[in-house]
Formats: C-alpha cells, sequence, structure tokens
C-alpha cells in the first residue's frame, strides 16, 4: 500500500459520508420505533452498496456506537457478528 496515504483516507469515498443521523439512529423510550427501523433499514442499504465495507468494518472494532459496514451497534456489542 501506499505509506503516504492515511489510514482514514476511505472516508472519503464512503457512501454514507455526511450522513450521521442516518448512521447514528436513535430509538427514544416511547418514540416511533417504526421510524426507527426505516432509518436503520435505509442504513443497512447503503452500507451494502458502499466501496469501502472492508476498511469500515476494520474500524467498527473500535466504534461502540452507530452502524458502521452494515453492522449495527448491537451486533458488534455481541462479538462483532454481522446482523440485520
Amino acid at each position: 500500500g501506499d505509506c503516504s496515504m492515511s489510514a482514514l483516507d476511505w472516508h472519503d469515498k464512503a457512501l454514507c459520508r455526511g450522513k450521521t443521523s442516518l448512521m447514528y439512529p436513535v430509538n427514544p423510550v416511547g418514540g416511533n420505533s417504526d421510524q426507527y427501523a426505516q432509518v436503520r433499514k435505509a442504513a443497512l442499504k447503503l452500507c451494502s452498496e458502499c466501496p469501502v465495507k472492508t476498511p469500515c468494518a476494520k474500524a467498527a472494532e473500535k466504534e461502540r456506537f452507530g452502524i458502521w459496514a452494515g453492522i449495527p451497534r448491537d451486533s458488534r456489542n455481541r462479538g462483532n457478528r454481522s446482523g440485520v
């Protein structure tokens, strides 16, 4: 690989770039769970089409929140298993 490249250069190619509210959906207690499910589904679809899933999945290992590489937080916290 190119040693001069930043480890975060893949961010520029991520389809979720600038879509923070989509990739960090909030399901408040008493909130609209249907809306949450729709947002989460849209985020997972975006991830499925993203060209940088591999470096994103690697970064996800250190992240506690959000959807990374199509892996929701609850799935990562159970041992990095892929889940929908």
